[in-house]
């Protein structure tokens, strides 16, 4: 496991190799996002109606996908399922706002008219050198004639959605966590001002520096009696180390895996190298679940 920590830089600056941009690094940054359940292993156990990935992306963008465990339909309802952030926000899945999209096509056409000074010039009588001066300018003019079409698109959201056995269905919405991703690392590398090493740990959703939850409500009756799964998750290593000998980051790559043995084991992890090349930073895990 260490010889694969130590081998990711390598393979960034490889991946440089071919950019006229000399790669410089400054910091790397470590991030696990961990569940607030203990015992949750990467498979369903038996008996479960449920399942619910939350993907989260380096930049801490979320979207959640449902799966229905069972043979029966399953009715999701949106109104009664929702987001919390670190602020402790709360945000429905349903948006009952009609959305509008427009879009204008304009059909035309042109025509294009020449004029012959030099012919105007002979029938008003000018002669002498500016007349035949005047008989080699042409003036080109243009006339244009159309129509617009504008065409609205109303797109209205659902407050239930069904998923069939065996089944899955994203929720179709995405939210920004606060405080997690590769923005909010870099962001933090630059405030450490000082360019000691930054460490945090939490054990539990209170301690963290950042934390959000997902509430899903869902029926397996017809909509007839609905029950809900609650989903936590909080930032439980939160680590920085600073390149203090230039171009050399095994040092805080090891410093991090000194301090988190198990850095590359957690569910959602990301590696963030605050480079000069933003296309070459991250290296990361995403395997969040929750079920019931």
């Amino acid at each position: 496991m260490k010889k694969l920590l130590l081998m990711i830089l390598p393979l960034v600056l490889l991946a440089a190799g071919c950019s006229p941009t000399k790669l410089a690094v400054s910091s790397v940054s470590y991030q696990s996002v961990r569940n607030a359940k203990t015992g949750i292993q990467p498979k369903a156990p038996a008996g479960a109606s449920i399942m619910v990935r939350h993907s989260l992306s380096t930049d801490g963008v979320l979207n959640v996908y449902v799966t229905n465990l069972t043979d029966s339909v399953m009715i999701i309802d949106r109104t009664l399922s929702f987001f919390v952030n670190s602020n402790g926000k709360s945000t429905a899945y349903y948006d009952p706002t009609i959305k509008t999209t427009t879009t204008t096509d304009v059909a035309s056409s042109t025509s294009s008219v020449g004029v012959n000074l030099g012919a105007v010039a002979g029938a008003v009588g000018v002669g002498g050198a500016l007349g035949r001066a005047l008989s080699g300018i042409n003036v080109g003019g243009s006339t244009t004639g159309g129509s617009a079409v504008t065409n609205t698109t109303y797109t209205v959201d659902q407050p239930t959605v069904a998923i069939g056995p065996r089944g899955e269905v994203n929720m179709s919405r995405e939210f920004q966590v606060e405080g997690i991703g590769k923005n909010f690392l870099s962001n933090l590398a630059g405030q450490v001002t000082s360019k000691e090493n930054y460490v945090l740990t939490a054990d539990n959703m209170n301690d963290a520096v950042s934390n959000f939850s997902v509430t899903i409500t869902y029926s397996l009756d017809g909509g007839k009696t609905f029950d809900k799964i609650v989903s936590k998750y909080y930032t439980d290593a939160l680590l920085t180390s600073f390149v203090k000998e230039k171009g050399r980051t095994n040092a805080p790559l090891r410093d991090i895996y000194m301090k988190k043995p198990d850095a590359l084991k957690k569910d959602w992890f990301i590696l963030y190298f605050n480079t000069n090349v933003p296309s070459l930073n991250t290296y990361y895990n995403d395997n969040l679940f929750d079920y019931k």
